[in-house]
């Protein structure tokens, strides 16, 4: 359930040196809550590298991010096609 996919969440942020992984969640939906609801955060989203993802949770999910979400926490990129 969600709340086993956020401990994967911490576990790999905390195995990957990020700071605060307890703060990590996993983007999932459940029957109570939808995914963007289960962050409180509304600030500017990056990724691992300091590129920017969006602006805010709006901007995050409104179809179109500033760069693809394709890099992965032992810093491989991922195609997205």
């Amino acid at each position: 359930g969600v709340a086993a996919a956020d401990l994967i969440c911490q576990q790999r942020a905390a195995e990957g040196g990020l700071p605060s992984p307890s703060s990590f969640k996993a983007w999932l939906s459940d029957s109570a809550q939808n995914a963007i609801d289960r962050f409180a955060y509304n600030g500017r989203w990056v990724r691992l590298d300091g590129v920017p993802i969006a602006e805010n949770k709006s901007d995050l999910t409104d179809g179109e991010l500033f760069a693809p979400i394709n890099l992965a926490i032992d810093g491989f990129y991922y195609s997205v096609e």
